[in-house]
Formats: structure tokens, C-alpha cells, sequence
């Protein structure tokens, strides 16, 4: 890549594995590769490089004419959703009730 072009701002793509043949059935792997592009340069050199993550999609089985697909679910994706609702949950609580005392303790200095 020349000095003159810039970089892809980020990659995105899916991509199907090797097929594996195993009897009369063809199972093939697919996934997705994400990430993006560093760089960084000055006086004494440049250095560029790549942040990816590499995640595993479905798992594709052809037997003749029929084809099935079962998707790879990430088990920590979901323990992570639960964990950060969980503590969205619990902050605007925290929230509330802090407004809930202010207002109370204004309401009985003014009375």
C-alpha cells in the first residue's frame, strides 16, 4: 500500500472453512473475522498492524440435496448482557433513590 492511500477504516467479513467430507455428509465451518486497522509513524519509522477478532458463525451439514445449518451460539455473550442489564438495573436504581431523598429532604426543610 502506497503512502498516498488510506486504510480500510475497519474489516467486517465472513468467510467458510475447509469442507470436511465424513461419510455421505459434508460439514463445513463458517465464521467472522472483525477488527480494524493500526497505524502509527513518525520521525524515526512507522508501524502498522491489525486489531482482529476471529469468531466462530455456524457450522453448515449437506447430506445429498439437503443442508442444515446450526448456529454457534457464545454462551459468555449472553453471561455478559445479563451482567451489565444487571448492573444498569441497579445504578438507575441508585439513581432514583438518591432524587427520591433529595426531594424528600427539601420537602421537610421547607414545611
Amino acid at each position: 500500500m502506497g503512502r498516498d492511500q488510506k486504510p480500510p477504516a475497519k474489516i467486517d467479513r465472513r468467510f467458510d472453512g475447509e469442507p470436511v467430507h465424513v461419510g455421505d455428509r459434508t460439514i463445513q465451518p463458517v465464521g467472522r473475522i472483525t477488527g480494524k486497522p493500526i497505524y502509527a509513524g513518525g520521525e524515526q519509522g512507522s508501524f502498522s498492524g491489525v486489531v482482529a477478532q476471529l469468531q466462530p458463525v455456524e457450522i453448515v451439514v449437506r447430506k445429498g440435496d439437503e443442508t442444515h445449518t446450526i448456529p454457534i451460539e457464545d454462551p459468555q455473550k449472553a453471561s455478559l448482557r445479563g451482567i451489565v442489564i444487571a448492573g444498569l438495573v441497579v445504578g438507575v436504581g441508585c439513581i432514583l433513590i438518591m432524587l427520591a431523598a433529595r426531594y424528600l429532604a427539601k420537602r421537610r426543610l421547607a414545611s
